[in-house]
């Protein structure tokens, strides 16, 4: 549209019906380009009918963007570590999840977990037994507080929170939140076994990136254990008038939930936090392609 006789300000332009013309109240007016009535076709950045038969009008940066090469040899690689998990042979310290499964936090009763000793009196004799022993001992240390936590809560399901288990009760699934790590679920969830109230925007309850596991009200980690990691935690949905919720990610997409009349048990450890394990033993993981 362009200026034709004076300056006029854009609230106060009225439509002249059948002219195609708008005119202010100061008198200046603004006409269409486009004899089909379209509003600003004179503008490039203005998005018009199809985007492949406009890709021209789309500027020099978006033209030079197009032009950026990869570098195969890198592309490759990125691929090579992103599919370390899938070409591990299965039990391998290579093939285990970024989310520990339910066989790490609920082990058969008697069970026990064999770790590596760390040597640090003598060399290594292989590379890959150095990365493979602190792998283990890493996520040991970073998945045994909530293992413990579940243990405490099986010998006493009635017991109230701690110094160092948290539990929740009635939590059901109320949603669906799509994200670029999958599909996450939000949950609604009761604090009464706090004894108090929780002053969310203070407390570091459910965290981002905190490793929890939950199980059917009636069953208390006899026969199932769901793990997730929290993903979000907006005060608006801790604070509101409503019980408080938040949104994780189950560690296996078979235990994704949609049935919001099906009453859960979540379990947190306060000792630990995963997220700050996650990242180190994820590369642990792809550092074993460098040697």
């Amino acid at each position: 549209m362009r200026l034709l006789e004076s300056t006029v300000d854009s609230s106060e332009l009225i439509y002249l019906k059948g002219s195609d013309r708008y005119q202010g109240h100061g008198g200046g007016s603004y006409t269409n380009d486009d004899a089909n009535g379209e509003m600003n076709v004179h503008l490039s950045e203005r998005f018009r009918g199809n985007a492949r038969r406009n890709a021209g009008d789309r500027g020099p940066a978006a033209s030079n963007a197009s032009k950026i090469l990869v570098n195969p040899d890198v592309a490759t690689y990125v691929q090579a570590q992103k599919a370390i998990c899938e070409r591990a042979e299965p039990g391998d310290w290579l093939a285990m999840p970024e989310i520990p499964p339910s066989s790490e936090v609920c082990l058969p009763e008697g069970a026990s977990i064999v770790l590596p000793r760390n040597r640090i009196d003598q060399p290594w004799s292989k590379p890959e037994r150095y990365l493979k022993a602190h792998y283990k001992l890493l996520r040991e240390d970073a998945v045994a507080p909530l293992r413990e936590a579940v243990d405490r809560f099986k010998k006493d399901p009635q017991r109230m929170d701690d110094n160092e288990t948290r539990i929740y009760e009635q939590v059901r699934v109320v949603g669906m939140t799509f994200t670029f790590q999958g599909i996450a679920s939000r949950i609604r969830f009761s604090t009464a076994r706090s004894g108090r109230k929780i002053q969310w925007s203070s407390t570091k309850r459910l965290t981002s990136g905190t490793l929890v596991a939950l199980t059917p009200r009636d069953d208390n980690f006899k026969t199932k254990c769901i793990m997730a990691v929290v993903a979000a935690r907006p005060l608006r949905n801790l604070e509101s008038d409503n019980a408080p919720e938040i949104d994780i990610l189950f560690g296996d997409s078979d235990d994704l939930e949609v049935d919001s009349q099906n009453s859960y048990i979540m379990i947190e450890a306060t000792q630990g936090y995963y997220e700050a394990y996650r990242h180190t033993l994820r590369a642990l993981q792809k550092q074993s392609q460098e040697l």
